[in-house]
């Protein structure tokens, strides 16, 4: 690991996503967006002066950002539109399986699905803070948050999954490898694998 330039060395960045080691994105405070070429980062227009946290890349032409007050903004090869939505939600993560199904999760245990033409609140079985969300297939994918909240897609709902024992953490994030294997991250620096 080595560092890169930065052209916002001062304010955060909250999320990053590769499409190869040509083209990605990574997002932050103010909503900053930049563009990754290969060569360097550079400032990319954003709609938005909004927090961003989370980036989930499909296509060097096709993905997701979202944020806090409802933002959700979409690439479509040249720039990243807003989506228009009745939501004020504050989203923390975003994953797609594909470009018709993907979910994003946020404050207050809010869920919505993306459905290849448009985001829909799915039911949530917590009112807990989520801040991860991992997507194995169409019929599995893991949320996790406040609370060692861990939360399961079935395909059809999102529902209540056991925790691990101990005293009560924040799990920040969970990436899945397969239905077998995963981690997730909490935020005293324990790290925890599903297989």
């Amino acid at each position: 690991w080595f560092e890169v330039f930065s052209p916002t060395p001062s304010e955060p960045i909250y999320g990053v996503s590769m499409v190869n080691s040509t083209h990605g994105f990574a997002a932050g405070e103010s909503g900053r967006i930049m563009h990754w070429d290969g060569v360097e980062w550079s400032d990319h227009i954003t709609p938005t002066g909004n927090r961003l946290n989370s980036v989930a890349m499909i296509t060097a032409s096709d993905g997701w950002i979202v944020g806090v007050n409802g933002n959700l903004l979409r690439y479509n090869g040249s720039a990243w539109v807003p989506y228009e939505q009745a939501s004020s939600a504050d989203y923390t993560a975003v994953d797609l399986f594909s470009s018709t199904l993907g979910f994003s999760v946020g404050l207050g245990g809010v869920i919505v699905r993306w459905g290849g033409s448009v985001w829909g609140p799915m039911t949530s079985p917590t009112g807990d803070d989520l801040y991860g969300v991992s997507m194995i297939s169409a019929t599995d994918g893991f949320a996790v948050g406040e609370g060692k909240r861990i939360v399961r897609w079935d395909g059809n709902d999102w529902t209540t999954f056991t925790s691990p024992g101990g005293p009560p953490r924040t799990f920040r994030d969970v990436s899945m490898v397969n239905s077998s294997d995963g981690f997730i991250v909490d935020d005293t620096g324990r790290i925890y694998r599903w297989n």
